[in-house]
């Protein structure tokens, strides 16, 4: 069965990273409690369209297993609202009602500050971003946010300039735009914790590696890559195997060596100290919360709990 397939590649994967297959993850009662104030003055997308609430907790329960080794609390708020706000606008609808694809001409000229939707929330939360992580990563938290809208408009059927993949070059353009990738490596290490940046810089551009194949809002991802096997939508798995004409397996085993092959890198670099630790628990936590996130059916795959289910019904109460 190719869900014993997957199941077999993603427990070898599990293996060579040392992560153990079950979730672990700590509630943060101050982060949690900071979220719903700030959360409770935003607006809904349109008066028809209310999906906020599921997407804040999944912004808090990311936060919490993936950036629990910041010691800023304000670090970790900014994330969990940031995460919040894309998985908002990577809805399709809401993506249209918005006019999302809008928001970096918006920047540019000023409006999107004066917006009083969920466009306005995210661009002053950028500006905000700046007293907290230093200089190399809000330019790469910004820059990457940009280039998401690109990756929207390209990789979302529901746009206008949405285009099928013809060639892998575009596959892993749609997936790096779209990933939004310098932006959660840049979270790893904020201005408190390593104002020194020079000490992790050179391993960025494994760390997008290791956050594009991993992280996925709608199932794009090594991990995500089961649910590509168990719904059949076409997810950058499926759109890398049809250009390339190779098995799913065959892409899903490529996928996982790149993701190892990037970590290895990352470590060796890293040596030994706090930037070192702070990438560890980032890469861990990161795979914990995709496993734990129902939206990726991976207790269909290999039998563990769903972290989003334990650890946000309480949390969603909140919202």
């Amino acid at each position: 069965m190719l869900k014993d397939v997957a199941k077999n590649a993603i427990v070898d994967f599990l293996q060579k990273m040392n992560v153990p297959a079950t979730p672990k993850s700590t509630r943060n009662p101050a982060l949690e409690s900071r979220v719903k104030e700030i959360t409770q003055t935003w607006p809904s997308p349109s008066p028809s369209h209310d999906h906020t609430n599921h997407h804040i907790v999944t912004g808090v329960v990311m936060t919490e297993a993936s950036y629990s080794h910041l010691t800023s609390i304000d670090a970790q708020v900014a994330i969990a609202l940031y995460t919040a706000l894309m998985v908002a606008l990577d809805d399709p609808e809401v993506f249209g009602v918005v006019s999302a694809h809008k928001f970096p001409q918006m920047l540019c000229d000023g409006s999107a500050h004066q917006d009083r939707g969920l466009l306005g929330e995210l661009a002053r939360l950028l500006v905000d971003m700046g007293r907290l992580f230093p200089a190399f990563g809000i330019n790469c938290i910004i820059s990457s946010t940009m280039r998401w809208f690109a990756g929207e408009m390209i990789s979302n059927p529901s746009t206008p300039s949405f285009l099928e993949p013809r060639s892998k070059s575009f596959v892993d353009l749609q997936r790096s735009l779209s990933g939004d990738p310098e932006a959660y490596a840049a979270f790893i290490w904020d201005k408190a914790d390593f104002s020194d940046e020079t000490s992790y810089i050179h391993i960025f551009p494994e760390a997008c590696i290791y956050v594009n194949h991993v992280k996925s809002e709608y199932g794009q991802s090594t991990y995500t890559s089961s649910s590509d096997i168990l719904s059949g939508d076409d997810t950058y798995l499926r759109a890398r195997s049809r250009v390339t004409g190779q098995a799913t397996y065959d892409t899903l085993r490529e996928v996982i060596d790149e993701v190892v092959a990037a970590v290895e890198r990352i470590r060796e670099h890293l040596g030994t100290g706090p930037a070192r630790d702070a990438w560890d628990s980032f890469e861990a936590g990161y795979i914990w919360f995709h496993i734990g996130d129902p939206r990726y059916r991976l207790q269909e795959v290999i039998g563990t709990d769903y972290m989003m289910d334990s650890m946000a019904c309480e949390a969603c109460e909140a919202y």
